[in-house]
C-alpha cells in the first residue's frame, strides 16, 4: 500500500501536498476531461490542448484547501481566442451536461487525447473515430425504440409489437455501425433539411471509408487524414445529443 503523501502546513487555514504519484490528479482525470469536451465545443473550429498548468485542490469540512503539487516545466509559444463570458456560461453549462452522463466518459477521453495529439495526424484520428463509434452504439441504444415506433401504429398493434420485438431480437448484434448512425441521426435531427442529414451520412460513411483503409493496412497518407472534419462531426452528434436529453429532462420536470 503506498504511503499517504505529507502535507506541509503554510498558513492556519491552507496545506500543502507533495503528490508524487500523481493519484489525485488521475482521480479527477474525468471531470478533467469533461470540463475540456465542454470548453473544446464552445467553438466550431477544432479546438488543440495544449497543456501550461493545471492544479487540483480539495477542501475538508471547515473549508480549508489542500494543494497537491508536481513538478514539470515546458515552453513554447501559443496563441489563444478570447473566451468570453458568455462562453464561459455556456461552457460550464456544457460541463454540468456533460459530467452527467456516464456514457459519455469514454467519449470525452478519447476527445482530449485526440485534441492532444493535433501534431500525430493519426493517432488523433484514431481517436476521434473510436468517439465516434462509442458515441453511436451508445445513443443508438437510447433511441432504437423511438426509431421503430412508427411501426406501432396502424391496426393491430399488439402483433405489430410481437413482430418488432422479434425483429429487434433477431438485429440485435448484426446492425452495422451506417445503419445505427442512421438511427442516431434521425432522432438527434428530426427537423433538419434532407440535404443536411444526407450530408451527414455522406460524411460519416467517407470518414469510416479511411478507417476501414487504415484497419486494413492500406497506405493512407497522414497529412491527408481530416482529422479537423471528424473534430467537427463528433462535435455535431455530441451537442445535439446533449441538447435533445437536455429538453427531455426539463420536459419530464
Amino acid at each position: 500500500m503506498p504511503k499517504p503523501p505529507k502535507q506541509a502546513k503554510l498558513k492556519s487555514r491552507v496545506s500543502l501536498t507533495l503528490d508524487k504519484s500523481w493519484g489525485q490528479r488521475q482521480a479527477h482525470k474525468e471531470e478533467i476531461d469533461s470540463a475540456k469536451l465542454a470548453i473544446a465545443f464552445e467553438s466550431e473550429h477544432p479546438s488543440r490542448f495544449e497543456k501550461f498548468t493545471d492544479g487540483i485542490y480539495l477542501s475538508d469540512t471547515e473549508g480549508r484547501p489542500t494543494y497537491s503539487v508536481t513538478f514539470k516545466f515546458n515552453a513554447r509559444a501559443h496563441v489563444s481566442s478570447p473566451f468570453t463570458e458568455r462562453a464561459a456560461t455556456q461552457a460550464s453549462r456544457r460541463y454540468l451536461l456533460v459530467s452527467g452522463h456516464g456514457e459519455l466518459r469514454s467519449v470525452c477521453r478519447l476527445y482530449a487525447q485526440m485534441a492532444e495529439n493535433e501534431n500525430e495526424p493519426l493517432k488523433a484520428f484514431l481517436f476521434g473515430w473510436s468517439a465516434v463509434e462509442i458515441l453511436v452504439s451508445k445513443v443508438f441504444v437510447a433511441f432504437e425504440n423511438e426509431f421503430m415506433s412508427p411501426l406501432l401504429d396502424g391496426a393491430q398493434a399488439r402483433l405489430r409489437q410481437r413482430f418488432l420485438s422479434r425483429v429487434q431480437e433477431v438485429m440485435k448484434d448484426k446492425y452495422r455501425l451506417v445503419e445505427k448512425f442512421t438511427c442516431v441521426t434521425v432522432a438527434l435531427f428530426p427537423h433538419s433539411a434532407d440535404t443536411d442529414v444526407d450530408s451527414y451520412l455522406e460524411q460519416f460513411k467517407r470518414l469510416k471509408g479511411l478507417r476501414d483503409k487504415l484497419l486494413h493496412g492500406q497506405d493512407v497518407p497522414e497529412d491527408t487524414l481530416p482529422v479537423h472534419e471528424l473534430a467537427g462531426l463528433l462535435r455535431r452528434y455530441v451537442l445535439a445529443f446533449l441538447e435533445r436529453t437536455a429538453r427531455s429532462s426539463e420536459a419530464s420536470d
